[in-house]
C-alpha cells in the first residue's frame, strides 16, 4: 500500500509540475497550400501567434524562454521576419534573438532554430538564450513571421511545418522544470512534384 501511494504522489508531482504552458496558438499560411501540395521553388509565408503563456503552479514556474521551428526535409531558405514582442512585464531588460540552436544551461536540451529570448541587463548579453531566463508575460501576444522555399526535388519530400514553444527550465538556465515542450503543427504534407497538367500529343504538322 506504501509502495502505490508513492507512485500515485510521483504521478502527481509529473501531472502538475509538468504540463504544457502553451497559450492560444494560430497561424496562417500564404500562399494557402494547395488541395495536391506545394510545388517545387513556391515561397511560404508562414505567420505564428500565441495568446498567453500558463505557467502554474507559480511557485515553480517556468517563463517562455523561445520558440523552436521544425521543418521537413522539403524546406530549404529559412528566413526569418520580425521577432516577437518582448513582453517582459518586471523591470529587467531583454530581447528575443534568432539562434540556429541554443543549449540549455539548465537540461543540455537542445532547440532550434527559431526565436529565443535574452534575459537581464543589456551589458551582460552575450548572443546566448540559453544561459538565462525567459520573458515573463502571463498574458501577453507574441507573434512572429518566416518564409520558407520548397527545394527543387522530383520526389514528395516532407513538408512538415511546426512551431514549439518552450520555458526556460528546459531551454534556460531557470532550475525547475514544470512546462512540457509541446509542438504545434502548422502543416503537414509533402512536395507535388508534378504541378503541371500533362502534355497532350505533340503535332509535328
Amino acid at each position: 500500500m506504501k509502495f502505490l501511494k508513492t507512485l500515485f504522489f510521483i504521478f502527481l508531482i509529473n501531472f502538475f509540475y509538468s504540463q504544457p504552458c502553451n497559450g492560444t496558438e494560430s497561424f496562417t499560411l500564404t500562399p494557402p497550400p494547395p488541395a495536391a501540395g506545394y510545388s517545387p521553388g513556391t515561397v511560404v509565408t508562414v505567420c505564428y501567434t500565441m495568446n498567453g503563456w500558463n505557467f502554474s503552479p507559480a511557485v515553480a514556474a517556468e517563463w517562455l524562454e523561445g520558440f523552436s521551428i521544425t521543418l521537413g526535409a522539403g524546406w530549404t531558405n529559412l528566413t526569418p521576419g520580425t521577432p516577437p514582442s518582448d513582453c517582459n512585464e518586471t523591470s529587467a531588460d531583454g530581447q528575443w534573438i534568432w539562434s540556429l540552436t541554443t543549449t540549455s544551461l539548465n537540461t543540455g536540451n537542445v532547440a532550434g532554430p527559431g526565436w529565443f529570448y535574452e534575459y537581464g541587463n543589456p551589458a551582460f548579453w552575450n548572443n546566448d538564450a540559453g544561459d538565462d531566463w525567459g520573458d515573463f508575460g502571463e498574458t501577453c501576444i507574441w507573434s512572429f513571421c518566416f518564409d520558407v522555399t520548397v527545394v527543387n526535388s522530383c520526389n514528395p519530400l516532407d513538408l512538415t511545418i511546426a512551431v514549439t514553444a518552450g520555458g526556460d527550465g528546459n531551454w534556460g538556465s531557470f532550475t525547475n522544470v514544470s512546462c512540457t515542450p509541446n509542438p504545434f503543427n502548422i502543416y503537414n504534407g509533402n512536395i507535388n512534384p508534378n504541378p503541371l497538367p500533362p502534355l497532350g500529343p505533340i503535332n509535328h504538322n
